[in-house]
């Protein structure tokens, strides 16, 4: 193909309303030239340009739900595999996506600014390895024709579009449409369930039958309201509500906040919305309708139907569900949607099993996969991909980069037959020799990526011991759906501690979800529960669970161990006495016994209060020692005003900051916890010449 016959193609494109992908590869400079004039060749005069600067490494939920004409997408800015996902899924029918790259063949050597995401401490972005890009270009190169053009600077492929018969082409309401549009009316005027979720892949037509079903209850005197992680992703939505000015939007916070009247909710992109949120919404109104992605950008998709279907499902709420298969926003088989799901891995396949795979133990291995082996397995790669999608609510595309050229991250699988059956991933971190280094982790001051085992095990327990040992944090462990229930997990996790012992590592240990069913397995391989968090996961609305299990019997890291035991059973006491939390004791795995000569001491608390009152803990971890303190110590009262009604207050009380700053007549929070520590450090010192 020509250059010249890029014209014909954009008609042909408009025609069969389909979508595809041109890939300029050169000298930035000379791919951006070319890139311009190619969309001139398709007559597109306005294109979506990603990344910018203040898209590199932040999210992007404000584009999902919006439509363009074209996407021009750097990949000399990084490539950032989240954020490709989220703006294919913006090009509208007849349009274009055009990625330019460095020389296809040298782009995985290239020092592309994601690495900045991707390296650990104290590896060097120069040393990570191009495995990721290495298979994009491999793809691309498969997958694409040349287009010949002038210049000889650049080269450019497409991704072929077949000539397809266009009177097969539907317009109006798909019957997957014309089906919900059904239910949602039947929502107002019958028993049925009164909560709805769609799901869907992208480009299925969801925020326009969201739409749809708003303008026909608006015109029966109905109250609709609509919601969606931000104002833009609702621009389908209203439009196709023909714009109706009686179509109110709330953010999520102002929606739960305001509560306005509503016979129905329409949420849209739900899985951008934290999952507490969600359930909140479901409590309030009388009917809901949740739309969201199957296949999802934001480590959402099937994590998050599952997840959000168990909540609902453990609220008593009625529910149903629909899917809508048939793409409305470009027809059937659009080849940038095929490409881009294989590329993101969005239509990763579980692997295959037998009945037999539930048999003996010894029948499995323990596999390590290398990312050089991983690179060139495209089908071991999706079958690991795949079962930490299905097993794992914030998995997305951008962690298949992680996988492979994650300089700390080893992939496990075990193996029946040569039949994948569990995986998991799991990162080496620790041995921060620095001292200096070492306080200021300690202090909270610093956080060197790719430690979080040792990181929060040092600052929650005020301890740089924790940071002189190697550790191994299992990141994902999933096993087949289908062979759960089996002990499989447990065989696997336990070779796994094998493999680790055997390479010198001192614990292992993993932070996730807390959840009865989740801890009961840690506790029956014998973990210990180090530290439960203060804050409840925006996505996953559970409380993170440390768990860590020792694989040596080094005296400096049992004790260090033994006294953050202690601080933990004591810190869980005072939670359980304070928290408005149902059943926090489940939350934590069962406490063990101390080990002997180790007894809970109140004494490890003053030391938060030290801490807490010079900067070097937040509020929330410093909250129970606070309590604590409050109650027992001498000369409270002396703290002088306003910082004794703040503790009083904000920790006794546990009023929010907003109302405290408020009645004191503070700027806010940041007022307030300066003169709460202000005074803490002169009751502190007063205590101290006692």
């Amino acid at each position: 193909m020509l250059d010249t016959d890029l014209p014909k193609l954009g008609d042909q494109l408009r025609v069969q309303r389909q979508r595809t992908l041109i890939v300029i590869s050169g000298p930035a400079e000379a791919v951006r030239t070319r890139a311009r004039q190619v969309l001139e060749y398709f007559k597109i005069t306005q294109a979506l340009e990603v990344p910018t600067l203040e898209q590199q490494g932040h999210a992007t939920k404000h584009l999902l739900g919006t439509e363009t004409q074209a996407v021009l997408f750097d990949a000399y800015r990084g490539f950032d595999p989240d954020l490709f996902g989220v703006v294919v899924g913006t090009v509208q029918a007849g349009g274009l996506c055009v990625l330019l790259t460095p020389p296809l063949k040298q782009w995985p050597d290239y020092a592309d600014p994601e690495h900045t995401r991707l390296t650990v401490y104290p590896i060097a972005t120069s040393a990570l390895k191009g495995h990721y890009l290495h298979r994009a270009s491999r793809m691309i190169i498969t997958n694409t024709q040349t287009i010949k053009g002038p210049s000889t600077t650049s080269s450019c492929r497409l991704l072929p579009v077949p000539r397809k018969d266009a009177s097969c082409i539907q317009d109006g309401p798909t019957q997957d449409q014309l089906a919900i549009l059904h239910t949602v009316a039947t929502m107002t005027t019958s028993n049925t369930p009164r909560l709805l979720l769609i799901d869907a892949d992208r480009g299925r037509g969801k925020s326009a039958v969201l739409g749809m079903a708003a303008a026909q209850h608006l015109e029966s005197g109905l109250r609709v309201v609509v919601t969606a992680p931000a104002r833009r992703c609702v621009h389908a939505v209203i439009a196709h509500a023909n714009q109706h000015p009686d179509l109110q939007f709330y953010s999520p916070d102002a929606l739960l906040h305001d509560h306005p009247s509503a016979d129905l909710l329409l949420v849209d992109e739900a899985a951008g919305i934290p999952l507490p949120l969600l359930c909140r919404m479901a409590d309030i109104y009388p009917r809901v309708v949740f739309s969201s992605t199957l296949h999802g950008y934001e480590g959402a998709g099937r994590g998050f139907a599952l997840r959000f279907r168990q909540a609902l499902s453990n609220s008593g709420h009625a529910w149903r569900a629909q899917t809508l298969n048939a793409p409305v926003r470009y027809a059937r088989e659009d080849p940038l949607e095929a490409f881009s799901n294989d590329l993101l891995m969005l239509n990763a396949q579980l692997p295959p099993t037998r009945p037999s795979d539930t048999g003996a133990p010894a029948r499995y291995t323990l596999q390590a996969f290398p990312p050089e082996t991983l690179r060139e397995d495209e089908t071991r790669l999706r079958e690991i991909f795949a079962l930490f999608v299905q097993a794992h609510y914030q998995t997305k595309p951008l962690d298949v980069r992680h996988i492979l050229d994650g300089p700390n991250l080893h992939v496990f699988g075990l193996v029946c037959d040569g039949r994948l059956v569990a995986a998991a991933l799991v990162a080496f971190e620790g041995t921060i020799d620095d001292t200096e280094l070492r306080a200021s982790i300690v202090k909270g001051q610093r956080r060197p990526a790719g430690h979080l085992l040792p990181q929060t095990l040092a600052y929650q327990h005020m301890d740089a011991e924790f940071l002189a040992h190697r550790y191994a944090r299992i990141v994902r462990i999933a096993v087949h759906p289908e062979l759960q229930r089996h002990g499989l997990g447990r065989h696997m996790l336990k070779a796994i501690e094998q493999r680790c012992r055997s390479e010198g590592i001192h614990a292992i240990g993993a932070l996730f979800g807390a959840h009865p069913d989740v801890n009961r397995f840690w506790h029956q391989q014998n973990y210990l529960s180090l530290h439960l968090g203060y804050r409840r996961n925006a996505a996953s609305a559970s409380y993170s669970l440390l768990v860590l299990k020792t694989l040596t019997d080094m005296p400096a890291l049992c004790v260090a161990l033994a006294r953050a035991q202690a601080r933990h059973q004591r810190v869980m006491q005072i939670r359980s006495d304070d928290e408005d939390i149902e059943d926090i004791g489940s939350l934590a795995l069962p406490e063990t016994s101390l080990p002997a000569g180790v007894e809970p001491s109140d004494s490890p608390l003053l030391d938060d209060i030290h801490h807490y009152a010079r900067g070097w803990r937040d509020f929330e971890s410093s909250r129970c020692a606070l309590i604590h303190w409050a109650r027992h110590a001498p000369n409270v009262d002396h703290l002088g005003e306003p910082g004794y009604t703040l503790l009083r207050r904000r920790v006794l009380e546990n009023q929010r900051w907003q109302t405290v700053s408020r009645d004191l007549n503070l700027s806010g929070r940041r007022e307030c916890e300066s003169m709460l520590r202000n005074a803490l450090r002169k009751a502190l010192e007063m205590n101290k010449n006692q």
